[in-house]
């Protein structure tokens, strides 16, 4: 995959198979018959990616599908949303944007972890007509755009690097001479990526990959914590139960049995148990997919069938036995090496691989624990970072329609006198990743020694009462207001920008953009319009209009700061607003504080799941510490007996039953904690504004060692307490 479309003068050169290519997703407005919709996954592509990817059609030829200008092809479930009947779709005229498609082709629904999705792919014939009127066709066919996807296949002899090595050399060629002709002294480094890799990475920000690579490894990591906690259980339980077998297992050594016998045995009893867990889980699995029970944890739909293929079965079932050997090899090892003597008297021994395993255990649990108050710790501080706009309730309103352009002004106006809205106003279309849209444009900028440099700077294009919605303060200067006219050729800029330059005296500096000159008028304090993964940028302020002289169609989206407490009513009111304007378009919004979580909805799901994950392994932890208990206790039943008769009572039984347990716990932490540091050091790495590691770090790891004892604790007085019920003298006389 590359990012950008280089043309087929470009593969012509390089002899590439095929290829196909496919536009960036936008927001769009259908029309069917009186019915309109809004839709944001239709892509421009053309008849050489139907070639190139084979999608399965259900209606219409696929050798003709996107030939001609003004068709479109639809998957499935798109066309019954639309029509109800997919029979009845095909070959209906439909309007997207205020133009007539044709609908050519119905195909299946795409697979769910395809990173490029679509609903429907446009003709790419249309825009070559619209480049046409601008005598600019020869843009779609040999220059670079990096607004689409290139998916190139070459031949199995072909070297990869070399493909990347000419593709570049074509850019530096034929493309850097006419960005140069513009003054854009900018270079362009052609990406390439192996499709199988698209899942985690497309080297794009226009189409974000299907796959969160942060989340797979945590996933999978957790995932190897949890099988070591259970492999070490299972090994402690094992060695719980078969200390009660040392007398059956003595009896089979009498009768002849050799030691490789009692091994196999052993094993093939923990195999036999595996098995049963195997079939089990896989009930679960089921259970668990088809309920959704971490649908809201994970944001994936999961696929049963997958469990389901050979592979997977054989892969799954090889997992299982191996564990079930390399977890039952010890006990079993240790017990085929019983002594006739020791199961006649049988004596306490101390066991220091046992008690590591014990602290390995606890050392992973810990580590889950502690990272999961971390990442908990790091959401909150996020949550209740200021981002420096305000905290009044604000609506988003995206409006895609060309009309807009000219009703903005109109609809402003009515939004102003509701009486639910305290401020109002409208930029170029927001951004989904970001708070605002922002653009990276080349801007020659004035330097404090008198000379213009070009540099890439974040753009917005705002309206006049834009910091006023926003909540911004203005630090220098003066805002953007009706009563200049000249202030179309005026900008605002953030005080990161003045910093960056070393600007002594920003107001009055100029910039150029479009060839266009700009002077600043006012310097607005820094507030944060991307995540708080990312430093605030220099950031400059346009007027809405600077973006509507040019030949895009403006897509507007107005933020509206509603009352507090008044927001039900406010929805109510905005919405009849749009009515009156759009009678026939549906009416969407947005929350801002909806829309500042979502820049956080994939850390939000990753903590979420290491929470889940993290009472997993509490308590299977526990688990462990119980038959680990049960080990201890009735190895010492004799020890306690005569405790009992010597007159100790049962909390000083406790203490000292107790405090080995303990003392793992607290060893397990001291190991834990370096461990959490690097983990978490390297989670937070994404995050600019942070939490404080070590302090925090302090916190966590105290609450882990306090959460972890209290319940261990609560674990080893139940059995101290079934130990203490035990008449002294049955035992001693069984004994």
């Amino acid at each position: 995959v590359a990012r950008g479309c280089l043309g087929m003068r470009c593969f012509q050169l390089h002899n590439c198979q095929s290829y196909g290519r496919f536009s960036r997703s936008r927001r769009r407005i259908v029309k069917i018959k009186e019915n309109y919709f809004f839709e944001s996954n239709l892509r421009y592509s053309d008849q050489q990616s139907i070639d190139f990817f084979e999608p399965e059609f259900v209606l219409g030829n696929p050798a003709k599908a996107l030939t001609e200008a003004n068709q479109v092809v639809l998957t499935r479930s798109k066309a019954e949303q639309w029509f109800g009947d997919i029979s009845k779709a095909l070959n209906e005229t439909i309007s997207i944007d205020d133009k007539l498609f044709q609908i050519s082709g119905i195909i299946e629904d795409l697979p769910p972890n395809l990173h490029l999705q679509y609903t429907g792919l446009l003709s790419h014939k249309s825009l070559e007509e619209r480049y046409a009127k601008y005598q600019a066709s020869h843009f779609l066919l040999e220059l670079w755009n990096a607004e689409y996807f290139t998916y190139i296949s070459v031949s199995k002899n072909a070297d990869p690097e070399l493909v990347k090595e000419k593709s570049q050399a074509f850019i530096e060629n034929e493309v850097y001479p006419l960005i140069r002709a513009r003054g854009i002294e900018e270079d362009y480094n052609l990406g390439f990526v192996p499709l199988p890799e698209t899942h985690f990475e497309t080297e794009s920000s226009y189409n974000l990959p299907t796959g969160d690579k942060a989340f797979f490894n945590v996933t999978l990591l957790i995932g190897l914590i949890l099988l070591i906690i259970i492999c070490i259980n299972y090994a402690n339980l094992s060695m719980a139960l078969l200390s009660t077998r040392t007398k059956e297992l003595g009896m089979k050594k009498v009768l002849g049995a050799t030691k490789r016998q009692v091994v196999l045995q052993l094993i093939a009893e923990s195999v036999f148990y595996v098995a049963i867990s195997l079939l089990v889980a896989y009930g679960l699995a089921y259970f668990i997919v088809e309920s959704q029970v971490l649908y809201n944890v994970i944001d994936r739909q999961l696929d049963f069938n997958l469990l389901l293929q050979p592979s997977t079965l054989l892969a799954t079932t090889a997992i299982g036995i191996l564990l079930a050997i390399l977890s039952a090899f010890y006990p079993a090892l240790k017990y085929a090496n019983v002594k006739l003597h020791e199961v006649a008297y049988s004596k306490k021994k101390s066991n220091t691989l046992r008690s590591l395993l014990i602290t390995v255990q606890f050392i992973a649990s810990l580590l889950v624990i502690t990272s999961m108050v971390m990442m908990k710790l790091q959401l909150n501080h996020i949550n209740n970072y200021n981002i420096g706009i305000t905290d009044d309730p604000m609506f988003i309103v995206d409006m895609t329609d060309s009309r807009m352009v000219n009703q903005a002004n109109a609809i402003r106006q009515s939004l102003s006198g509701l009486s639910s809205v305290s401020r109002v106003t409208d930029i170029k279309l927001s951004s989904t990743d970001h708070l605002l849209g922002c653009y990276s444009l080349n801007t020659e900028v004035q330097q404090e020694t008198g000379g213009y440099k070009e540099q890439a700077l974040q753009s917005s294009f705002i309206a006049n009462d834009f910091n006023k919605a926003f909540g911004i303060e203005l630090l220098h200067g003066r805002d953007f207001s009706s009563d200049f006219l000249s202030d179309t050729t005026k900008v605002l800029v953030n005080e990161t920008l003045v910093k960056a330059l070393n600007w002594t005296e920003p107001i009055g500096k100029k910039l150029k953009y479009t060839n266009r000159e700009f002077e600043v008028i006012g310097v607005v304090k820094d507030f944060h319009f991307k995540s708080l993964k990312q430093k605030i940028e220099p950031l400059v302020l346009y007027k809405k209009h600077v973006y509507s002289g040019s030949k895009n169609i403006p897509r507007t989206s107005f933020h509206i700061t509603t009352v507090p407490g008044m927001e039900e009513r406010a929805v109510h009111e905005i919405e009849g607003v749009f009515q009156q304007f759009y009678p026939e378009i549906p009416f969407e919004f947005m929350i801002m504080e909806d829309k500042v979580k979502s820049l956080y909805a994939a850390d939000k799901k990753e903590s979420q799941l290491t929470a889940f994950l993290g009472y997993i392994a509490v308590i299977i932890a526990l688990l462990g510490l119980v038959g680990l208990s049960s080990f201890e206790i009735n190895q010492r039943m004799k020890e306690i007996s005569i405790r009992k008769v010597l007159g100790a009572n049962m909390s000083s039984i406790f203490v000292k039953l107790s405090v080995k347990q303990i003392r793992l716990i607290i060893i397990a932490g001291i190991i834990a904690t370096p461990l959490c540091y690097l983990f978490i050091s390297n989670w937070l790495n994404e995050y600019v504004y942070r939490i404080d590691l070590t302090s925090n770090l302090i916190l966590a790891t105290t609450v882990s060692l306090m959460v972890v004892c209290s319940l261990g604790v609560l674990a080893i007085s139940t059995k101290v307490i079934e130990a203490g019920k035990v008449n002294p003298a049955e035992t001693l006389r069984a004994d």
